[in-house]
């Protein structure tokens, strides 16, 4: 079972393995999360989070992956592979909660600097967007799955710096363990 986004529309589209038979339309069916993997994915999209605060430029895209994960920046130059990886692991060394809140699109029109993303702008007719705190250290409107506390992404390694065009630069990141338990 996969589950993904439309491009086009925004729906959310269950996309299931070979079955004999498919359901038919309102059939409530049982599912189970894969916990493991969804934990991967929330340690990796929190640390990109970090990442947005650690690489100065507007994001222009970004992937997670199960332990893995990577950010297009509109910068020319980018910091180097240390330097970020070593603002990175401080970052989340901070030990810093997740919050999040319901701000109204207004009061995020009114704040640009919240709009980090140049890739995914606002969702059209939505009044109401979720923001996400990593206490200090980021801030940003995402409906993403994220971890409780900074502490729980572990340590991590940056895997490369890709130039992608004139002004993009890639940053691929990777979990060093990806056996963490979570620590709550």
């Amino acid at each position: 079972m996969d589950t993904r986004r439309a491009r086009d529309t925004g729906e959310i589209l269950h996309f299931v393995d070979e079955v004999a038979e498919l359901p038919e339309a309102g059939t409530e069916l049982h599912m189970e999360i894969n916990w493991e993997r969804r934990y991967l994915h929330m340690r990796v999209h929190s640390c990109l989070h970090l990442l947005s605060a650690t690489v100065p430029g507007k994001i222009t895209g970004a992937q997670v992956y199960a332990g893995r994960g990577r950010v297009d920046f509109d910068v020319r130059y980018p910091q180097e592979k240390h330097y970020i990886a070593e603002s990175l692991n401080a970052l989340i060394q901070k030990e810093a909660r997740r919050i999040s809140r319901v701000f109204t699109r207004a009061e995020i029109e009114a704040s640009p600097s919240l709009m980090k993303n140049l890739s995914v702008p606002l969702p059209e007719g939505v009044d109401e967007i979720k923001l996400v705190h990593f206490e200090n250290l980021d801030i940003q409107p995402c409906g993403g799955t994220h971890v409780a506390n900074t502490m729980e992404i572990g340590e991590v390694k940056v895997d490369k710096i890709e130039s992608k065009g004139k002004r993009n630069r890639r940053v691929s990141i990777s979990l060093v363990d990806t056996a963490v338990e979570p620590n709550y």
